[in-house]
């Protein structure tokens, strides 16, 4: 008996992304991992904030989960913007990386107070330019920017 014929329903290709949609697909990527490592912050600080509430800190637990979970949203929210690719996810993303970034070294000269956290202050510096770069970069290229007209 002659085995039957498989067809399968052949679904239409997509087109190939633009190299604007991967350069903001990227951005997208970037930014979700900044948002999970701030959801992350938060968790953690609230983990601790338990076990280890007699710790003398500078910054309260509570300020450290409201950092976190704060960033985290905006993060996640220029996410959802630039996957759809939305007017708003644009100015969030580079708003919501620029103010981050200042609130993070605001931290750094308001907060750190051992000579090791001033002693990573180089390192940090490069990672910040860096970031900043890229999303500035991408989101200032004009093919990107035409996408979110």
């Amino acid at each position: 008996m002659p085995d039957a014929i498989r067809t399968r329903a052949v679904r239409p290709r997509r087109p190939p992304l633009s190299p604007a949609q991967r350069a903001i697909a990227t951005l997208a990527l970037l930014l979700l991992f900044v948002a999970l490592g701030n959801f992350t912050r938060a968790g953690m600080a609230l983990y601790y904030a338990g076990s280890l509430r007699h710790l003398p800190m500078t910054a309260s637990w509570g300020y450290l989960v409201g950092f976190g979970l704060w960033w985290g949203l905006v993060m996640a929210g220029a996410v959802v913007g630039l996957s759809r690719q939305r007017r708003w996810g644009w100015w969030l993303a580079l708003a919501g990386a620029t103010l981050y970034q200042a609130h993070v070294w605001g931290n750094h000269l308001v907060l750190d107070a051992s000579d090791y956290a001033r002693l990573t202050w180089p390192r940090d510096l490069v990672l910040s330019a860096l970031f900043l770069a890229a999303v500035w970069g991408v989101l200032c290229w004009p093919s990107v920017r035409r996408a979110f007209d």
